[in-house]
């Protein structure tokens, strides 16, 4: 029976690889979240260009809850699955992005990394 706490059934090479694909998701999320800060600033005009970046956080987080479920890491696949359900709702109404749920979305994203670091 594979063990459901560690990624590929606890195999080192699945591990590896899961966890190499998990930060180039990370990496590509970075730039896209310190967008969202600066477009979070700009006066209300500046805001159009909020969806296509929350559309690109969202598909990261939703490849990494694919990964993480693949490699039978439950735990990541649970947290993701929560953030992706916050990324939709902002998907649908950009204009509904604050402070407060910024703070959220980086808080979930370290979040993962931690859980990610820890397996």
């Amino acid at each position: 029976m594979p063990d459901s706490s560690r990624p590929g059934g606890g195999g080192e090479p699945g591990r590896a690889e899961f966890l190499r694909e998990a930060e180039e998701i990370f990496d590509a999320l970075e730039p896209d979240l310190r967008r969202l800060e600066d477009l979070l600033a700009a006066p209300p005009s500046g805001r159009a260009a909020l969806a296509p970046v929350i559309h690109r956080i969202f598909r990261g987080v939703h490849t990494l809850k694919g990964l993480s479920g693949m490699h039978e890491c439950q735990a990541v696949a649970d947290l993701t699955h929560d953030l992706e359900g916050l990324l939709d709702r902002l998907r649908r109404a950009p204009g509904s992005l604050d402070g407060s749920l910024l703070d959220l979305i980086h808080e979930g994203v370290e979040a993962l990394r931690a859980q990610l670091g820890a397996v």
